[in-house]
């Protein structure tokens, strides 16, 4: 069965026994109908009728106000963006600083880029994995130097080699190292 509310009043109104049903207006000029079912109550329909208009009129009072609240956010919301729009627009005037003060911001500006510059130098200086490569240079070194002198030895006299060779061969063996520690590093920057 249809109903119009939850009142029990008119839930019983409506579960008698009726012939059909009637379109009754609720409210002067609103085109609202409600279906009710013709009950022969003692006079209980006008009865019905008017609870049903005025919760009716009550719930469209309700949906008003709170339409009215959020008309109410919608114009205070639009000020607020028109406010934001005209700051935007307007941009502030650069200030004019004295030639103090300019002196004073170039000093901090020159000091915050020292303070970065050293930060930058002590973090790639002391980066473990650098720390790892120089050790691991070092230790190659010795151990080249050890090889050699066993070869020295092993030779003898025999056939002395020119200093400018060996020289010559450790720089470039050096190089080698070095750009493999550079590779390494840019690696490592790049993870």
């Amino acid at each position: 069965m249809w109903q119009l509310c939850r009142s029990p009043t008119i839930s019983k109104q409506l579960a008698a026994p009726g012939n059909g049903h009637n379109k009754v207006p609720l409210h002067g000029n609103s085109f609202v109908w409600a279906f009710v079912y013709k009950i022969r109550l003692q006079g209980r329909t006008m009865d019905l009728i008017k609870e049903i208009n005025d919760k009716y009129m009550a719930l469209e009072a309700e949906i008003d106000q709170k339409l009215e609240k959020v008309q109410a956010e919608e114009l205070k919301l639009e000020r607020q963006n028109e406010q934001l729009a005209e700051t935007a627009i307007c941009a502030p005037a650069a200030k004019v600083l004295s030639y103090e003060g300019a002196l004073l911001r170039n000093t901090n500006t020159l000091k915050a880029l020292e303070i970065a510059k050293a930060r930058l130098r002590s973090r790639s200086t002391y980066s473990p994995v650098e720390k790892l490569l120089q050790q691991a240079l070092h230790n190659y070194r010795k151990e080249l130097e050890s090889l050699q002198d066993a070869e020295d030895d092993r030779q003898g006299q025999e056939k002395p080699k020119d200093t400018e060779e060996e020289a010559e061969e450790e720089e470039n063996l050096y190089d080698l190292v070095m750009q493999n520690v550079i590779e390494a590093k840019r690696q490592q920057t790049d993870l």
